[in-house]
């Protein structure tokens, strides 16, 4: 039987990995991230992903599927992580406002069985769309608390929602975990 390890603490993930499995352990990373300044923002979110992943595969054993993901919010080439404060936060929506930008969610997985170790590392790109915000909407989202632990400084799943207009390809990779394209490689390597 392979132990199925999500290496996140994101509910949000964790949730999106119910509708695949419904045994699985969810093990955060803890490992510093490192990105080089030279790669493009799909290949960031790769690396990303893979640290994650490699970082929880490295720590356990038998066989098992890790799961890596990293979400990040690019415009003009300009990658927007998590806010480090409210100021921060308000930077961001102001530049997103009124404004197409891309989500790019950087998904690795890992498996080992039978001794026999596996790494797929992909990621998957949408464009979403915000309306114009006034200051007086985004200061009223900053003041709920959700922008601070998601990146641009919105959830596509929460209250945040209401900013979007449209959103071109895949919905769950904007929330932070590419069900479809897990789904595709697991079946591929019969997993599921």
């Amino acid at each position: 039987m392979m132990k199925i390890i999500l290496a996140s603490k994101s509910p949000r993930r964790k949730e999106l990995l119910e509708t695949l499995f419904k045994d699985f352990e969810c093990i955060p990373s803890t490992k510093e991230e490192k990105t080089n300044k030279k790669l493009n923002y799909k290949k960031t979110a790769e690396v990303l992903s893979e640290q994650k992943a490699e970082d929880i595969f490295s720590q356990t054993f038998g066989d098992r599927l890790v799961i890596g993901s990293d979400t990040m919010v690019v415009l003009h080439n300009r990658i927007y992580g998590k806010p480090k404060d409210k100021k921060e936060a308000f930077y961001m929506l102001k530049a997103l406002s009124g404004k197409t930008h891309i989500v790019v969610t950087g998904l690795c997985l890992i498996t080992e069985e039978n001794g026999i170790k596996q790494k797929i590392s992909t990621s998957v790109v949408s464009k979403v769309t915000f309306k114009k915000l006034s200051d007086d909407e985004i200061n009223s989202y900053i003041e709920s608390g959700e922008p601070m632990d998601k990146a641009g400084s919105y959830g596509c799943q929460g209250m945040g929602k209401k900013f979007i207009k449209k959103i071109n390809g895949d919905f769950f990779a904007v929330m932070g975990l590419p069900v479809n394209k897990i789904y595709e490689i697991c079946k591929n390597l019969s997993i599921i």
